[in-house]
């Protein structure tokens, strides 16, 4: 075959190659309502909806379906303009940009609270301005709820915020001006300020109206007494209302007329509790610090109301103070992503700096399990909270004896919460692997004998012995 025959083929195959991409491009083009339609169909058959990190807000996928059905209504009419097409396609696409661009993003949020923020006073000891403070811990625990504050890769920290319902919560585990200041004069604490600003444009960034530095004030509640805690109308754009008594002015708790409440966590009325929980569920959102009773919301309806953000709160959890953390720092203290790490480096230690693995982590993850029993944590949660830990315990499949456990630390952080969380009832079987611990000893190892005296009419020793006596039946 001849060389122009063969540039004539190729020729003609560029040609028709061509005309392929073209006819492709040409019915893409001319079918966008097709196009607007599948793309919308694939986002809500896919999207989780909910309040977690990474999900899709529930009205937004119900805003994209009713303008999927408005486009295929369209579709099906015979009669509809090239007007009605379009601007129909163009709302079904404004829907689906909108709950791409608003999905539930932890990082978004971290960004948006310190976005020009600067600096923050956090290495004073003592309540008396920003900063100046002594403050206790969070754990964040739920994919809901986010640490705001802290300097640890551990997770220690005094400031955390979640979701529930339709509305938001922002805890600060001290009085609200150890991180933003309430009555100081403008300007004082420029990066504290700044933080409060737009903190406030977060906890309103879904309701009817949004925070703003300038322009109309936004109004909000805050409970009478809550002292040092408080916000006022000279440092930030806000009309406030003062409520005395929750209970007898419970009808000013509406999110339409009050998007912001600005409350104390210690709540110990279960009615309130219901209140303020109401109010987050139909889209209101709760600024919250202390004082709280005893240092501790153990026992009380307040914690359960964290607990429905996520957040678990006891003044064991102590806060090392230091700067202001980046969201690397502070996305990994949840505690399932906790263990989603601890699972990587597990499977693969030798590399584990590289899934963000902290070796002093496990030892204060350890020790905060500990803590956890049904006086800090609701029981229902808690009694969720042991079976979604053994879950993670079985996924395990450990055989005993467990062998170089310092390489693996999911397996530490599971078996003795495995053995910690659950309670224990007289004579049930014995727990896995109790039967290779304390374990044979070599017969060839070196005894030890030793004689020890007691005095039992120490005072200080019968009282002991008169706590820890266990009765005949256990």
């Amino acid at each position: 075959m001849s060389n122009k025959l063969y540039t004539l083929v190729i020729t003609v195959l560029i040609i028709s190659f061509s005309a392929c991409i073209n006819l492709v491009s040409d019915t893409s083009n001319e079918n966008p309502l097709a196009q607007a339609i599948t793309d919308a169909e694939l986002l809500v058959a896919s999207a989780a909806t909910g309040v977690n990190d990474g999900d899709y807000y529930p009205e937004d996928i119900h805003a994209v379906n009713t303008r999927l059905g408005d486009v295929k209504s369209i579709q099906e009419a015979a009669s509809a303009t090239d007007s009605q097409v379009n601007l129909s396609v163009q709302n079904l696409k404004s829907a689906v940009a909108r709950a791409r661009e608003h999905r539930v993003s932890h990082r978004k949020d971290l960004e948006l609270m310190y976005k020009g923020v600067g600096d923050l006073i956090t290495d004073l000891d003592y309540v008396k301005e920003p900063g100046r403070c002594t403050t206790t811990g969070v754990l964040v625990y739920r994919l809901n709820g986010f640490t705001v504050f802290n300097n640890s890769s551990v997770g220690k920290g005094p400031v955390a915020a979640g979701r529930f319902g339709k509305g938001r919560v922002f805890f600060v585990a001290a009085y609200l001006n150890c991180l933003f200041p309430g009555t100081s004069p403008s300007g004082t604490y420029p990066g504290h300020e700044k933080m409060a600003h737009n903190t406030l444009k977060w906890l309103t960034q879904r309701s009817r109206t949004v925070y703003s530095e300038t322009g109309t004030p936004l109004k909000v509640l805050q409970e009478d007494g809550i002292g040092k805690g408080g916000l006022s109308e000279n440092l930030y754009n806000l009309e406030i209302t003062t409520v005395t008594d929750l209970s007898a002015e419970a009808d000013k708790f509406d999110p339409a007329r009050y998007p912001v409440a600005i409350v104390k966590p210690a709540i110990e009325d279960p009615a309130i509790e219901d209140l303020l929980a109401r109010y987050v569920q139909e889209g209101g959102s709760l600024l919250m610090g202390w004082p709280v009773p005893r240092n501790d919301l153990r026992g009380y309806p307040g914690q359960r109301l964290l607990d429905s953000a996520g957040i678990l709160w006891s003044r064991k959890w102590a806060w090392i103070r230091g700067p202001i953390p980046s969201a690397d720092q502070l996305l990994p203290t949840n505690f399932q992503k906790v263990l989603e790490t601890a699972k990587a480096a597990e499977t693969d230690w030798d590399n584990r700096a590289e899934y963000g693995f902290q070796d002093d982590s496990v030892d204060y993850y350890e020790k905060t399990l500990s803590f956890i029993n049904p006086k800090i944590i609701p029981y229902e949660s808690f009694s969720e909270f042991n079976a979604w830990l053994y879950d993670q315990y079985l996924s395990l499949h450990l055989s005993y004896p467990v062998r170089d456990v310092n390489r693996k630390p999911l397996t530490r952080l599971l078996v003795p919460a495995y053995h910690n969380l659950w309670e224990l009832e007289p004579g049930q079987p014995p727990a896995p692997g109790s039967d290779y611990y304390p374990g044979s000893v070599d017969p060839q190892a070196p005894r030890v004998t030793r004689s020890f005296v007691y005095d039992f009419n120490q005072e200080t020793f019968k009282n002991r012995l008169r706590v820890y006596t266990i009765s005949a039946t256990e």
